[in-house]
């Protein structure tokens, strides 16, 4: 599962051109795989890492994270795919993340690590797909 969240990971820093045209992200403010150290213990169970921090055209930060469609959609092929408890947990994954912010202590912490300011409660979004080996290709060819 790791490794594949990885894949698409690098698919989009390796593309950024797919944020870029659909989200409005700037394809030099991409922050993958940051750990957000949980500082106030009692806020947060455990340090945090989203899968990308990255700031839109109008300099808005943004907390991008994604989840593979296989594992969000039960019943596909029939009438009724049924949206499993997977996108509640998304949910509540980006209110954390967007939460964590809220903090001075942890803003400080992030210009630490990046030497970029972020104010409290950043935007979130949600990205629920897949990206097959295929489409990797063909996409690599048209671009």
């Amino acid at each position: 599962m790791l490794l594949k969240k990885k894949i698409i990971d690098d698919f989009f820093t390796n593309n950024p051109i797919i944020l870029e045209k659909c989200l409005d992200i700037k394809p030099d403010s991409l922050l993958p795989q940051i750990t957000l150290v949980n500082w106030i213990k009692e806020n947060f169970e455990q340090d945090m890492k989203p899968d990308l921090i990255c700031q839109d055209i109008h300099d808005e930060w943004i907390i991008l994270d994604y989840k593979r469609a296989k594992k969000i959609i039960k019943k596909l092929g029939t009438a009724r795919a049924d949206v499993t408890a997977e996108v509640t947990d998304l949910f509540t994954q980006l209110k954390y993340y967007r939460e964590y912010f809220d903090e001075s202590l942890h803003r400080e912490s992030f210009f630490k690590i990046t030497g970029k300011e972020i104010f409290p409660k950043p935007a979130g979004i949600g990205l629920i797909g897949i990206i097959s080996i295929e489409e990797q290709r063909v996409f690599k060819k048209k671009y």
